[in-house]
């Protein structure tokens, strides 16, 4: 393909002139994009490059050229991490997200499981900027799992949904673990849903009662805000167990 090669004539191509970023406005930005596209026999790897640009026009340009083909997605997105700046993948994941259910999952996954803190991110990173529809497999996973980061990231995506919660089937139990969690950042983040449930069972105002002689000063602080509360509309029970507290 003759844009493809190193010849004087290619820096004028369309596809270089978008690498280079070689174009006045938005109007020659459109006309560029829209050459591209029309190009015949456009392989994954010429426009793969453009999946991690700033520009959302460009990396929609790479999006639709590789949707129109029969690819590993999740494989290509990965593989295209290798080498790039934090805000380079950072973009790369906002591209992955327009993906299907199964990739977002499938590269969320991989990345999350990474010993790289960098990595990891942006496996996080990719979990919150996909469509719930998209992650609410995988955040039930995250939920009920070991790793105490991914506890915390999905919990904060779901602290104010309750239908996203019932869906996920996080029940009392599980909450209750996490409460009690050895892990700081998890317990505090099962406080956090307590306090932020509209509707909470009568064992869950109770279990609210032990947070506030939990170690950490924020989750001590959290609690007793909300079972302030409770005590405002005379609860009986509450005001009992919390005399026994003290």
């Amino acid at each position: 393909m003759a844009f493809f090669g190193r010849g004087k004539d290619d820096r004028k191509s369309p596809m270089i002139r978008l690498q280079r970023s070689d174009y006045q406005g938005p109007g020659e930005l459109r006309r560029l994009i829209n050459d591209v596209l029309s190009q015949k026999g456009l392989r994954a790897r010429d426009v793969s490059w453009s999946l991690c640009s700033p520009r959302g026009e460009l990396r929609m340009m790479g999006l639709k050229v590789l949707k129109s083909q029969s690819h590993d997605y999740a494989k290509l997105l990965l593989n295209e991490l290798q080498g790039k700046s934090n805000a380079e993948m950072r973009n790369l994941m906002l591209s992955a997200a327009e993906f299907d259910s199964d990739v977002v999952t499938n590269v969320a996954q991989t990345l999350m499981a990474e010993s790289n803190s960098q990595l990891r991110e942006k496996g996080f990173f990719l979990v919150r900027q996909a469509s719930r529809d998209k992650t609410q497999a995988l955040l039930g996973g995250m939920l009920k799992g070991t790793d105490p980061e991914a506890q915390v990231v999905a919990i904060d995506l779901l602290k104010d949904d309750p239908e996203g919660l019932r869906r996920v089937g996080l029940g009392t139990v599980e909450l209750q673990r996490m409460c009690e969690n050895e892990d700081e950042r998890v317990r505090k983040a099962g406080f956090d849903l307590l306090n932020a449930m509209t509707q909470r069972t009568r064992h869950q105002d109770l279990l609210l009662l032990k947070g506030i002689t939990d170690d950490s000063y924020q989750i001590q602080s959290l609690c007793a805000r909300t079972i302030g509360g409770l005590l405002v509309n005379d609860d009986e029970e509450i005001e009992s167990g919390l005399i026994s507290l003290l």
